[in-house]
């Protein structure tokens, strides 16, 4: 997947969060920056944001899939360094 795009997200995980009534805690970051798709890793500096922690319990999965994805989106720009 390019730099900078946000791939498709599975519901799975968060599933599993709302069983277990478990927090999650979303991370975004540009590893792509420096892994591109020819799978030849490039010399460079990863960045990690990481969020707020989510409570689960009791929530819609659909509407927390929509609400983590958002915040992705949002909050991507964070991991640049310009």
């Amino acid at each position: 997947m390019p730099a900078g795009e946000i791939g498709r997200f599975s519901r799975t995980g968060i599933e599993v969060a709302a069983k277990t009534e478990t927090s999650i805690i979303p991370i975004v970051h540009n590893s792509a920056e420096c892994w591109p798709p020819s799978y030849l890793i490039q010399p460079g500096k990863v960045i990690f944001y990481l969020g707020d922690p989510v409570e689960t319990s009791g929530k819609n999965i659909r509407q927390l899939t929509t609400d983590l994805q958002s915040w992705m989106i949002e909050n991507y720009h964070l991991t640049s360094e310009s």
